[in-house]
Order: structure tokens, then sequence, then C-alpha cells
């Protein structure tokens, strides 16, 4: 099963009542200022990850742009830079009981320890996508 997201124009907003907290891919930034810090200055950058560490054979394929920087081969920036965004296709694969795909950010930092984002008063995401996609924070 193919599924086609794009979040090139997208926005991840929230108010927080010492800031707004906002992404938007045209604007070029390459992480997501959340406010919430864990000292590691690894907050708000994304990943992506798919079900093959479980045996699956779901697949992630960028439509502009090919990950990978100086720092890091994962980092997405050429992506944002190509496409205004993240903009890719998702084909789910058998191999797995439950074919997965994902993309995120680190909302703390890159160790994921979490944090309070009740300040945040809220998410609002805009995407658009041929088929079913579940968001999850």
């Amino acid at each position: 099963m193919n599924k086609k997201i794009l979040i090139a124009s997208a926005a991840l907003a929230a108010s927080a009542a010492f800031a707004d907290i906002m992404w938007d891919g045209t604007a070029y930034d390459y992480r997501v200022e959340t406010g919430l810090d864990d000292g590691t200055d690894t907050y708000g950058y994304f990943y992506y990850y798919t079900d093959e560490g479980d045996g699956g054979a779901s697949t992630l394929a960028w439509t502009e742009g090919t990950p990978g920087t100086q720092y890091s081969s994962d980092a997405l920036d050429p992506i944002i830079d190509a496409c205004g965004g993240l903009c890719f296709t998702v084909t789910l694969n058998a191999g797995y009981d439950y074919p997965y795909v994902g993309v995120g950010f680190n909302v703390t930092g890159g160790d994921q320890v979490g944090g309070d984002a009740s300040s945040w008063g809220g998410l609002d995401v805009a995407y658009s996508a041929t088929g079913k996609l579940i968001l999850e924070l």
C-alpha cells in the first residue's frame, strides 16, 4: 500500500504561555522550536524510521532531496530545502504483523526523555495525505 505524504507548507504550531511554537517548512527551518530543551541542544530535529528493525519491509522514499549533511547522514535539512517541508512516499509491505513508517521530531532532545508540553495549550498539524495517517504526541 502506497501513501503519499506531503508536509511541505505544514505548520506545527502550539501556543505556549511564553511564546508561540511554530515550524513552517517553507521558511527552511531545520528544527521545531519546542521550548523544551533538555540541555543537549538536540530538541526539535526531525527523524524517521521504518519497521525494518522488526523484520518488516516497509519503506519511506523522499520525493525531493536526499537526507544527510556534514554533521549527520540522517539530517533532513536537504529534504526541507528541496521541497519546502517534508515530502515523501510511504510503502507499507509485509514482513511485520503491523507495518509502519514514522517521521517525528524530538520534543526535548535526542534522548527523548520526555517533557511537560502542557504549557503549549494544544498542537495543530497541517498535512496532506492520500491514505490514513496516525499522528501521535
